[in-house]
This record gives structure tokens, sequence and C-alpha cells, in this order.
């Protein structure tokens, strides 16, 4: 049981670990942060999404929605229509 118990931990300590490593390596490639990241994959997984929609999947305010789409937008990584404004 406590061998089980190990080999959980270290399972779950390699795919953090790994989690943790993809994320940094993106952050340096595309000079973005945490909520950025996971933004762009939740447009990548689910495409098109309204503002509103995507606030609530992300758990971010619509103010916040605008200005992460205005710098997708600046950045040239979505247009308005991928995101349903």
């Amino acid at each position: 049981m406590e061998q089980d118990l190990q080999m959980t931990r270290a399972i779950r300590d390699a795919v953090i670990g790994a989690q943790n490593h993809r994320l940094l390596a993106a952050r340096q490639a595309f000079r973005m942060g945490a909520t950025d990241m996971i933004a762009l994959s939740q447009l990548f997984v689910q495409g098109t999404c309204r503002p509103g929609g995507f606030a609530t999947r992300l758990q971010i305010t619509s103010p916040s929605v605008t200005e992460l789409v205005d710098r997708f937008q600046r950045a040239g990584l979505v247009d308005r229509t991928t995101v349903g404004a």
C-alpha cells in the first residue's frame, strides 16, 4: 500500500513538473503569462466563442477578456471573429 502511494506521488510530481516546464517554455517563447497561455489553449480547443462564455471559462471579468483579446489581436494571434465579438 505504501509503495502504491509513493508511486502515485512520483507520477503526480512528474506530471506537474512537465506541465510547469511546458508553461515556462511557452512563456519564454511567446512572452505570455499563464492566463494568456490558458486562454489561447481554450481558443485552440474550443474554437470560436463569445466573450461572456470566454470570461466564464477563464474565470475572469468581461473587461479582462476585452484586454486579453485586444492583446491577442495586436499580436496577430486572433481576430474578432475568432472570439465572436
